[in-house]
This record gives structure tokens, sequence and C-alpha cells, in this order.
């Protein structure tokens, strides 16, 4: 949230405006945006559940600068191939990344599971492959697998469903692939 109060502060815009010009249109992300705060780009955006809760019927302002981003899968294997292949940051940003926090992981069996994590990234190895990432708040996940150059991406929709499975026989496909 700081983050994004210090870009609008900055750049005297909207923090969508300073996404849609500096990520989003130029990575071609046209279905997008950031809920609450710009129109729909699409017609229907999956509902997305804690238990009974679906959280599209909650304001999403709440969100805004700490991920209230509205995506597709391709939109954002889009944004991970740009982030881990230096279109959004440079090699020094990364290097901040992924310079992990000592004693920060959170073991296999959390929801979260990382084996190092750093600023808003983390690193697992799951059935062989190195992964650098992120986990979504409701099953989400977008990672990068660097010795296969692959994007592994998408979401449960409900916060108690485990995404580890679906990561793992994605990995498994993965490697047979290679």
């Amino acid at each position: 949230m700081v983050a994004g109060i210090l870009v609008e502060q900055a750049t005297g815009r909207p923090l969508h405006e300073v996404y849609r010009e500096l990520i989003f249109d130029p990575l071609g992300m046209d279905t997008t945006w950031l809920e609450g705060h710009e129109p729909a780009r699409t017609p229907d955006a999956a509902h997305h559940y804690s238990g009974e809760l679906d959280w599209t019927t909650i304001s999403p302002t709440i969100d805004w600068a700490g991920g209230g981003l509205v995506t597709t899968t391709p939109d954002l294997t889009r944004f991970v191939r740009a982030l881990w292949s230096e279109r959004i940051v440079g090699s020094r940003a990364l290097d901040e990344l992924t310079r992990w926090t000592p004693a920060a992981s959170f073991p296999p069996g959390h929801a979260l599971r990382y084996e190092r994590y750093g600023l808003g990234t983390g690193t697992n190895t799951v059935e062989g492959v190195e992964l650098l990432g992120h986990t979504g708040f409701i099953g989400a996940f977008a990672f990068h697998a660097p010795e296969y150059d692959a994007v592994l991406a998408g979401t449960h929709n409900a916060s108690h469903v485990d995404r580890w499975p679906l990561v793992a026989a994605l990995c498994r496909e993965l490697r047979q692939a290679a």
C-alpha cells in the first residue's frame, strides 16, 4: 500500500494509470485492470471464494495496491516472462527480489509454502523443478521455472483448495516434456 501511495505522489497520477502506461499496455496485457479503479476489461470475471464468501460481493477498493488486480492467465504469463527477463525491472532490482530474507520460509503443508522468501517473491523446488514467483490470496500462483524457460500460472478460485498438487502435476509435465 505504501508503494502505491509513493507511486501516486511521485507521478501525480492514479496508480491504475501508471500501471497501464508502464506495464499493462507495453506488455499487451489487455485483459488486466485494477478492480474498482477502472472499468472491467472483460465482460465476466471469475468469482473467488473463501468458504461461502464470494469476494466479488465486497468492494474491490480494499485491496488497491496490495494486489487488487484482475487478470487472465495469458496476461499473467506475459507479466511473469517480462519480469524475469528484465523488461519490467533491471537486474539490480531482480537481485533485490531474490535476496532471500534469512529464516523467512513457509514449509510444505503451509498454504503459502516458500523454501526461501524475499520481497514479494519466493522460491520452491517442486518435483525437482525450481520455481521463482508468488502465490496469490485465493488459490492463485505465478511461477517462473528458469531451467525450462517456462511459466506456471493458474488459480483454484477458492482459498481452501490446496494449489500445490496442481503445481506438482504441472512440474511433472514440464520435466517429462523437456
